[in-house]
């Protein structure tokens, strides 16, 4: 088999693969979904993803609303009981059901 990539370029995917596949990896990657999606929900709710202004000014109190909504978004759903999100139904699930 011919490999387009040097052969230690692949030896690192693969060592990358199977640390991936290892308990303190999950436990780590966690964390990380979490933000992702923070990060996520952040975008859809305000439709942003850069700042509206030029400048070190007026950046930071942009970031500083974005913020607030998305704590107040949250505090609300938490408050009535509605999940943050729609958990999505992956194809083979749906033609299952």
């Amino acid at each position: 088999m011919t490999l387009r990539f040097p052969r230690e370029r692949h030896d690192m995917v693969q060592a990358a693969r199977a640390r991936q596949q290892t308990p303190d990896f999950h436990e780590v990657y966690q964390a990380r979904c979490g933000v992702e999606g923070t990060f996520t929900q952040t975008t859809r709710n305000t439709g942003m993803c850069r700042a509206r202004s030029v400048g070190q000014r007026k950046t930071p109190l942009q970031h500083l609303f974005t913020a607030l909504a998305t704590n107040i978004l949250c505090l609300v759903c938490w408050l009535e009981g509605a999940p943050l999100a729609r958990t999505r139904t992956s194809r083979f699930a749906a033609l299952a059901a």
